[in-house]
């Protein structure tokens, strides 16, 4: 049966700052009521092992290899493919990718429920979760009553979660709305353990398989990690083309709204442009 995920109150939020967050977990745990709680601020170790720190390490230049070299503000220098002579327009990449605003109302509604349930799940609406909120809102074309049901989640309101879920459960915006969720918790640059568990329990909502979701925040975090780095680093690789290869397996199509790198906008497109490659090269 899968785990509940209806929202608490405020007052009945559980404190817990006692404990230190936990690394990110790359096994699936056992399946308990998941409720969101206030987000514990401690801080996560910066070095752990095989690189699965889920600190930001220090921008470096980025080389043609390793896509364009991210930056939070977005003026950086033009994408470059990694693979010369193979270079792919990205205006012609985005214009392919399918368009999330043609879905009817009540599921773009119901993914930004979900997307800003992941927001409140800290014990406030930060300034920039609400600017990536509204941003997410906007793209989606949500207005009117819609966008206010989407800011009563952000508003920590109670709502059961498990009901929106179930509703997106198997639609095309199954994959989608789960990456984004994942972008949400990670757009502060960590991902939180209380966030961790939230996700766990929408996936299980959705439908999704527990291996498939370790291989899918592996992507988010290694994402957000090689955005950074000058090269390529081998075990971030391995979890782009692993998250790739699940999603051509599960014949899952992206839109161009779904953020793959939430906090560098140049490196989420140059993600996008690899993978309609990674998609030509499999179906050629």
């Amino acid at each position: 049966m899968a785990p509940s995920l209806i929202c608490a109150s405020e007052s009945s939020i559980k404190h817990s700052s006692a404990r230190p967050a936990k690394k990110l977990q790359t096994k699936p745990v056992a399946k308990a009521p998941i409720r969101r709680t206030t987000r514990r601020k401690a801080a996560v170790s910066s070095s752990p092992p095989r690189g699965k720190t889920l600190r930001s390490t220090k921008p470096a230049q980025r080389n043609s290899a390793a896509g364009p070299r991210a930056s939070s503000n977005g003026r950086n220098s033009a994408l470059r493919p990694s693979a010369p002579g193979r270079s792919v327009r990205l205006s012609h990449v985005l214009s392919v990718f399918p368009d999330i605003a043609q879905h009817p109302w009540e599921q773009r509604r119901d993914y930004l429920m979900l997307v800003a349930a992941i927001a409140a799940s800290d014990s406030e609406l930060h300034a920039d979760e609400l600017e990536l909120l509204n941003s997410w809102m906007e793209r989606f074309n949500v207005t009117g009553e819609a966008r206010a049901d989407v800011l009563r989640v952000a508003n920590r309101e109670p709502i059961n979660l498990d009901e929106i879920a179930q509703r997106l459960a198997g639609s095309s915006l199954t994959w989608s709305v789960m990456l984004d969720t994942m972008a949400m918790a990670m757009a502060d640059g960590v991902l939180m353990d209380d966030e961790i568990l939230l996700l766990r329990g929408l996936a299980s909502v959705l439908k999704i398989d527990p291996i498939d979701f370790n291989i899918l925040i592996e992507f988010v975090h290694s994402a957000h990690q090689a955005a950074q780095l000058s090269n390529p680093e081998p075990l971030f690789e391995h979890a782009i083309e692993s998250a790739f290869g699940l999603l051509r397996k599960r014949n899952v199509k992206l839109f161009e709204h779904t953020r793959l790198c939430v906090k560098y906008p140049e490196y989420d497109q140059w993600l996008k442009e690899r993978w309609m490659r990674f998609e030509a090269a499999g179906h050629g």
